[in-house]
């Protein structure tokens, strides 16, 4: 007999089965496709029944959803025969409450499942086996809830892929198997179960067994096992309701005896776990939560540390993060969730800062002139001027720093007077526009006004010259977070003062067919973050402290050039120019707390890398007319252990 049935079906009322199949013998085939979905006591979705022996098969795909106390989801009766039912990808199969099962073979010599789908219960099994065969069930989908298969030779094989969410009862029989080679999670994921398993069980080198660890009760997933229990693959821990806990759990425990055939553990470094089999039956997860385990850089270690402190003082609304940051399971991830919830991308726009005050105050250095003698070379005339620069800055991503990379743009114009013979005065104002990105993926887009005076004294080969220049800055960072599940992302507008006073000298020696400049510049300068509230990520938003940034740094330079004139009587210099710069300081510190901290809580403090030696080159060529016209284009560059930075513009002069 043969029941092939396509379409959706619905009944209400006692024993109104959605399809019910009935032959005194031979075989007996039920394919549905669609749903079912009956409300009545005892309203099986599928009810299928041989007398005297034969085989069933059931093929069902569409979910089967039974209501009514009692009802079986889908209830097989082979008599004396043998059933296969399966289930196809995509159905979910929910048995009724009470004694309602999802799957009930009663009767049959041997019973097979095939589940590609859902199968579970609102009542006593999600599988149930009532007759005196054996049941052969195969999941590679999922079941969840208790299953309490007959009392033959039985076998659950959790094939590669599938999930079984176990209840309190794991009923496969004294001497079977319980084969996993999926995930085995006790009460499904987020939640604490112990399971009492009949039976032996064998996981294999692909299987997981899933334990959800609860620190703020200091419970965790169990399995007892009457058997013996041979345990390979991995345990895979997930950690509800964050707090500081040191403690041991057994998370197994096998009456006929535990192996170790190469168990191994996957948990967050925050809980610093080792799995332990203190005796022949049991084993134990043991924990001791510390978000600043070893092999963390210095920054991640203080933030991690911060956590701690965050966590001591009641968690505030961080639980977020705690849970994404238990859900991760390397080293490597984890260092990397930390530096997302790094305030460094600040202390990068501030490195980023101190080199555009650089090339500001260094727009405010040139007025040249054309002249035959080798003084000219360093002579500076009076003249309205304009440039543009076009500027990249890369620190490297280091053990201790993120990596990041600075684009920005820079125009610039202004006048020099000339007050005598040998004093000249210069004003400038310059406009910058940038973005930077940091490897943890922060971004900021800045915009920056300029402005500055130079006052210079030069009677011959000698200039002297003094730079005093400011700009400040606005800027819209953006600091995005995904890590175990947490994702959101922190934004801020927020401001940076940069001051800047610097001494130049220079002279020239040789003449203009090769002359030698050798330079000297030192200057100080102050770079000010202003307080930054993050928005828009909750407790992990950041509540960055304003200060204060003071670097000196001195610089001595020698320029190496030639001079021709075309027929016209334009000069043609091109020039070379290598250096050393040393920096005062070697990093820049921003303090930060996380916004959802508890009351109490001390900032934490990170430190960006800079370098306090550089190399400086330079080169570039220009060209002045007859009438002190000029054109000047070059390439600057300073590199050092981390910080790179790749400059080149061209200005332009006339006189007037």
């Amino acid at each position: 007999m043969t029941v092939k049935q396509t379409g959706n079906i619905t009944t209400s009322g006692h024993y109104a089965y959605g399809i019910s199949a009935f032959t005194l013998g031979g075989a007996l085939t039920v394919n549905h496709t669609g749903t079912i979905r009956t409300s009545g006591r005892y309203a099986d979705g599928i009810y299928a029944e041989i007398c005297c022996g034969g085989p069933i098969s059931i093929t069902q795909s569409g979910d089967i959803t039974v209501t009514g106390n009692g009802s079986d989801a889908i209830d097989v009766n082979a008599g004396y025969g043998e059933s296969f039912v399966t289930i196809k990808r995509g159905s979910t199969i929910t048995g009724g409450p009470g004694s309602g099962d999802g799957i009930d073979f009663d009767g049959g010599t041997t019973n097979r499942l095939f589940n590609f789908g859902t199968i579970t219960t609102m009542g006593e099994n999600a599988i149930e086996g009532e007759g005196p065969g054996a049941e052969i069930v195969n999941n590679y989908g999922t079941v969840t809830g208790n299953v309490h298969l007959g009392p033959g030779a039985n076998r659950f094989n959790n094939r590669s892929g599938g999930l079984f969410n176990t209840g309190t009862v794991a009923f496969i029989g004294d001497g079977n198997l319980l084969r996993n080679a999926g995930t085995l999670a006790p009460g499904g994921v987020g939640k604490v179960r112990t399971t009492a398993l009949t039976g032996n069980m064998v996981q294999t080198s692909g299987g997981t067994f899933a334990v959800d660890l609860n620190l703020g009760n200091a419970t965790t997933d169990r399995v007892n096992v009457s058997g013996t229990a041979k345990l390979d693959g991995t345990v895979k821990v997930a950690v509800q309701n964050p707090a500081l806990l040191k403690q041991e759990f057994v998370i197994l425990s096998a009456d006929g005896g535990t192996t170790d055939n190469g168990l191994g553990l996957l948990a967050s470094p925050a809980l610093q776990a080792e799995l332990l089999f203190p005796n022949a039956n049991d084993v134990v997860l043991g924990i001791d939560v510390n978000f600043a385990p070893a092999g963390l850089n210095r920054n991640q270690t203080h933030i991690g540390n911060n956590l701690n402190q965050v966590l001591g003082a009641g968690v505030g609304t961080l639980g977020p993060v705690f849970g994404g940051l238990f859900n991760v399971f390397t080293l490597n991830a984890y260092a990397d969730a930390l530096d997302q919830l790094s305030p460094e991308i600040y202390a990068d726009a501030e490195i980023a800062a101190l080199y555009s005050a650089f090339d500001f105050s260094n727009s405010l250095l040139s007025c040249h002139v054309n002249g035959m003698e080798t003084a000219a070379i360093n002579k500076e005339g009076q003249c309205l001027w304009v440039g543009g620069k076009g500027r990249f800055v890369e620190g490297d991503d280091t053990f201790e720093d993120i990596g990041f990379d600075e684009t920005a743009v820079q125009f610039a114009g202004g006048a020099q007077f000339a007050l005598n013979p040998v004093w000249r005065l210069g004003l400038g104002a310059g406009y910058q526009s940038s973005t930077l990105q940091t490897n943890s993926l922060a971004e900021s887009e800045g915009d920056q006004l300029q402005g500055g005076v130079a006052l210079k004294y030069n009677p011959g080969a000698l200039l002297l010259a003094g730079v005093l220049s400011g700009g400040h800055g606005w800027y819209d960072t953006t600091r995005p977070m995904d890590f175990g599940g947490f994702t959101e992302t922190a934004r801020a507008d927020h401001e940076i003062d940069i001051l800047q006073g610097r001494l130049h000298a220079s002279y020239v020696l040789g003449d203009p067919g090769l002359y030698y400049k050798p330079m000297l510049d030192a200057a100080a300068t102050g770079v000010t973050l202003d307080d930054v509230r993050e928005t828009g990520a909750g407790g992990a938003s950041l509540l960055v402290r304003g200060d204060d940034h003071t670097v000196f740094s001195i610089s001595p330079a020698l320029e190496v050039g030639t001079e021709w004139w075309w027929a016209n009587g334009t000069l043609v210099r091109p020039f070379l120019r290598g250096g050393l710069t040393w920096y005062s300081e070697d990093d820049v510190t921003v303090s930060a707390s996380f916004s959802g901290a508890p009351s109490g809580v001390a900032p934490f403090t990170i430190a960006a890398a800079t370098d306090e030696v550089q190399a400086d080159v330079a080169a570039g060529i220009e060209m002045i007319d007859t009438e002190d016209s000029a054109l000047r284009i070059f390439y600057d560059g300073h590199f050092g252990d981390r910080i790179a930075v790749h400059a080149a513009g061209l200005k332009a002069s006339v006189k007037f």
